[in-house]
């Protein structure tokens, strides 16, 4: 099995688009650990992501901010 890893940086829509460019079997995104309150208020990227990418989706959580 071959790894690689990939670090994007920048809107959430260049990362669902490489996604689908990139033959990847999982894609992985930190979440930032905000509270309920900031989740609705701001949306979650990570979220977006989970929902819109074709690919598995692994969402790691930081410590509360």
């Amino acid at each position: 099995m071959k790894i690689e890893r990939k670090v994007l940086v920048g809107h959430p829509d260049a990362l669902i688009g490489a996604a689908a460019g990139w033959n990847v079997g999982l894609v992985v995104v930190g979440a930032r650990g905000l509270g309920t309150l900031e989740r609705v208020l701001l949306g979650s990227v990570s979220e977006g992501i989970l929902r819109h990418v074709d690919r598995p989706v692994l969402i790691v959580k930081g410590p509360a901010s």
